[in-house]
């Protein structure tokens, strides 16, 4: 019941990411405020199951701090890269480094540039000490492994969550994030998920329910399948492609 309630709780923060704007107040940041006889005072950052929420919804503390974690864990494994076997390795880069970039990762997944390029540059270096590769690209390594970019992987996480929404598979308060469109022409695209007006971008384009609703609306009409099971296994064998150069994707498969 304990670890129900948790998870409920950063799917509620997940909500509050999706909707929250900014809003013009008076009141100091760290004023005290009276509910109900409670003196309740705000705070510039807390941490909640594990993950490091600020006031402004950056989460560039809670990066570094993955960083700092995972850096250490890759130097341990380094110092065993000479005794270790490439499979006993990978099975603790997968348990202990991909694991940390894994955990609510759909929560902080709006984070700064600088802080995506810090965790793949570090992802980088663990699959090096994995294969003692020293000499290959990021992409190369990738490949070896048969997985995907660090980002990609989140970007797998939110359409998982668009699906679950749209089937009822999540609670009644993230049902409302995404809307089908009714009464459709006749196009090329179907289920088309309804893209939210917005007018910022920390707090619009860089938010749960714009974001899941433009990369659903991306995909192709063979993957929007109301097989839930069947969408699990497309989903899984996705490969993003893009060749502008310019996206953040693009940036991370040349470092």
């Amino acid at each position: 019941m304990f670890r129900f309630s948790a998870i409920c709780r950063v799917w509620y923060i997940v909500w509050v990411r999706a909707w929250l704007r900014p809003v013009q107040s008076s009141i100091h940041l760290n004023s005290l405020g009276n509910f109900n006889g409670i003196f309740v005072t705000s705070m510039d950052e807390v941490k909640l199951l594990g993950v490091k929420i600020d006031k402004q919804l950056k989460f560039d503390n809670h990066v570094s701090d993955l960083c700092k974690k995972t850096s250490r864990q890759v130097n341990a494994l380094s110092r065993i890269r000479n005794i270790a076997n490439e499979e006993s390795k990978n099975t603790l880069y997968k348990t202990f480094v991909l694991s940390n970039f894994n955990y609510c990762a759909t929560l902080w997944h709006f984070c700064s540039n600088k802080s995506v390029m810090k965790m793949e540059k570090l992802n980088k270096r663990a699959l090096r000490v994995v294969f003692d590769d020293y000499s290959s690209s990021y992409c190369e390594l990738l490949k070896i492994l048969n997985n995907k970019c660090l980002f990609s992987g989140r970007e797998k996480c939110i359409i998982h969550t668009v699906v679950k929404c749209t089937q009822n598979l999540v609670p009644s308060y993230l049902r409302s994030l995404f809307q089908s469109r009714s009464n459709m022409l006749i196009t090329r695209s179907k289920n088309i998920i309804i893209q939210p007006k917005v007018r910022t971008t920390r707090y619009g384009l860089n938010s749960l329910r714009y974001e899941g609703a433009r990369l659903w609306n991306k995909m192709d009409n063979n993957m929007k399948t109301d097989n839930y099971d069947d969408f699990k296994i497309l989903l899984k064998n996705y490969q993003k492609e893009c060749q502008c150069n310019v996206c953040i994707f693009c940036k991370i498969l040349h470092l």
